[in-house]
């Protein structure tokens, strides 16, 4: 019985509650809740229309910006690069158009080009499978290194820091730590030898999170490693990263602080251009600098304001 009465009061009170918001979304509170929904939504129209606006405006800049490039490329790199051999890296993630463009920039800057490798999902993993990486590393790197992220960032800069000091690797030494990170699935192809310059080639997805359910992609836990180790690379060696413009990828990672070089916009036809003259200005000692068209950028290219 006490249930029963419970239930119809309970019943009661759903009915009566029905009742009060009809009776007050009819009458009194009807034109004030009207209005602040009309209110709410004209301010999001004007917001939106608003974000459209400055897309627009961002977009005919870059364009412009893109076309001036391109037109003045030919006088722009011009002899930039001649007696310099550089070597392209690239993330698995990598437009393959957009290191073929930069190929051919640094080729008719008269640079000589080398294939570096290809960095896999798990080449700063802090995971070892095999259980034996840092072992078979400290032969060639610094012997009190425990980390496997850490172990391949100094293997990567031993590597490509081929005869730049007396107590280097040699290039014979540089292709064994090769085939260890090879066995390891650190790294695909690569070769070793003395170059000027490195340039690593980022994608979308490097160093990122995949975005789910029209989420924003944002940097995973795990890129944390990835994204050190390449900052602790640019700080050893003469490493231009370069991107794709965006506001979550590696570039825009590494430009929260200015520990090298980064180009972004590396899509475009003027982005290939923009990373040689800003190679170039590294090999010729300049400071480290974030190109492009981006937001960060702080100049389009080396001496030239936005």
């Amino acid at each position: 019985m006490i249930d029963f009465r419970y239930h119809l009061v309970s019943l009661f009170s759903v009915f009566l509650a029905l009742a009060v918001g009809i009776v007050l979304g009819a009458g009194p509170l009807k034109a004030p809740i009207g209005q602040s929904l009309q209110d709410q939504v004209q301010a999001l129209r004007e917001d939106r229309d608003n974000l459209r606006g400055d897309l627009d405006k961002s977009r005919e800049e870059t364009s412009s910006l893109n076309e001036f490039v391109e037109a003045n490329a030919p006088d722009l790199i011009n002899g930039k690069m001649r007696d310099h051999t550089v070597s392209i890296i690239r993330a698995e993630e990598a437009a393959g158009a957009d290191v073929r463009g930069l190929e051919q920039q640094l080729t008719a800057a008269g640079a000589e080009v080398v294939e570096g490798g290809t960095f896999t999902k798990t080449t700063f993993s802090a995971e070892d499978p095999q259980g034996d990486l840092v072992e078979s590393l400290r032969e060639y790197v610094d012997a009190g290194l425990q980390d496997p992220t850490q172990a391949v960032a100094g293997a990567l800069t031993e590597v490509w820091g081929v005869g730049s000091a007396a107590d280097s690797l040699s290039e014979e030494e540089a292709e064994d730590v090769l085939k260890i990170l090879r066995d390891h699935g650190r790294i695909t192809g690569g070769k070793a030898g003395k170059v000027d310059a490195l340039v690593f080639v980022a994608g979308e997805g490097t160093a990122v999170a995949q975005a789910r359910g029209g989420e924003t992609a944002e940097p995973a836990e795990d890129t944390g490693d990835y994204i050190e180790a390449i900052r602790e690379m640019q700080g050893t060696l003469p490493l231009v990263v370069a991107g794709p413009l965006g506001n979550s990828g590696l570039i825009h990672q590494l430009r929260s602080d200015r520990t090298g070089t980064t180009v972004d916009g590396i899509e475009t036809s003027a982005g290939a251009v923009i990373t040689v003259l800003a190679t170039a200005d590294l090999i010729d000692g300049g400071k480290p600098a974030a190109y492009g068209f981006g937001q960060r950028a702080e100049e389009l290219y080396p001496g030239m304001k936005k």
